[in-house]
Formats: structure tokens, sequence, C-alpha cells
């Protein structure tokens, strides 16, 4: 005969539902810190893009928070835009829609909802930071930290600034 017999059905699926019972909160967690790393990438990528760029073409360039990628708005969780001012015309040189709605990313008061890198590479501002949280609160943050000389880094502790020991916090 070939085949399986009732009782060894029923003792893999009770195997095969523990399995899947352990592995769902596990997956969760991993969707949300990917898509929490892939979200402080694509500021980080942008930052760094537009600093380069300044320093290429030797001329401001601007980052600011965008609502409609299009005109420089308040907050940075709906999206952001890159950009070379020219009298009040704005031409993004590079654009980023909304987070994931669970997310939220907001910067201190060095930074404000725009500052811009001067084209030997410093910022126009204070030095400040950029945090993204998600709904599991300031442990799990991220952040980024833009210094008055230009440099851009992101923190390597989740949970922590820079520095590695100020907690984070969320709104």
């Amino acid at each position: 005969m070939h085949g399986f017999t009732l009782i060894e059905l029923l003792v893999t699926l009770a195997v095969a539902g523990v399995l899947i019972t352990v592995a769902v909160p596990s997956f969760k967690t991993t969707f949300q810190d990917n898509r929490q790393v892939a979200g402080i990438n694509e500021l980080l990528g942008t930052l760094l893009f537009a600093r380069s760029e300044a320093i290429t073409e030797n001329k401001s360039i601007t980052v600011c928070a965008s609502s409609d990628q299009e005109s420089c708005g308040t907050n940075w969780g709906k999206g952001w835009i890159v950009y070379a001012p020219s009298g009040s015309t704005i031409t993004p040189l590079r654009v980023h829609s909304a987070l994931d709605s669970s997310n939220t990313l907001t910067t201190d008061s060095g930074l404000g909802s725009s500052f811009s890198f001067k084209g030997n590479g410093t910022t126009d501002s204070a030095s400040g930071s950029f945090t993204l949280c998600d709904a599991r609160g300031a442990g799990f943050a991220r952040s980024i930290n833009v210094s008055a000389t230009g440099i851009v880094r992101a923190s390597q502790t989740v949970g922590k600034a820079l520095d590695g020991t100020t907690d984070l916090s969320c709104p």
C-alpha cells in the first residue's frame, strides 16, 4: 500500500499548525523591521544625494518636506523633495512620496521642514536629526543625524540616537 494513514496526516497537520503559529509573529516583526530600514535608507540616500549634488554643482541644494512632491510643506512623513533653488521655481531633482502609514518621520528644530547643503557640503542650519518611528514605539525607532558640517550618518543602534546611549522618542 502507498499513502498515509489518517493518524499520520493528523500528526503532520498538528506539527505544521504549531510551526505556523510560532513563525507568523516573527514574520510580522521581520516585515516591520524591513519596512523601517527601507524608509531610513531611502531618506539617508536622499540626503547623501543632495549633499553630493551640492558639492558636484558647487551650489546650494535644498531638501524639504513635501506632501505633493512639487512644493515644500511641513510634514516629512508625507514625503520630501530635493531641488536646486532658482527664484520662486521648484524643479525637483529627486522626490519621495509618503512613508508607510504606520511610520512617522520627525525632525528636531535644528533642521526644521527644510534645509540646504551649500556648495562646500556644509548645511545652512545647525545640526539636527530625523527620527523614524512605527507603531512599536521608541524602542524600535531609528535616527539619522545631519551635522552642521554636512556629515550625514544613521544610528546603528535601534531605539538610540547616534551616540548610542540617548533614547529616541516618538510622537
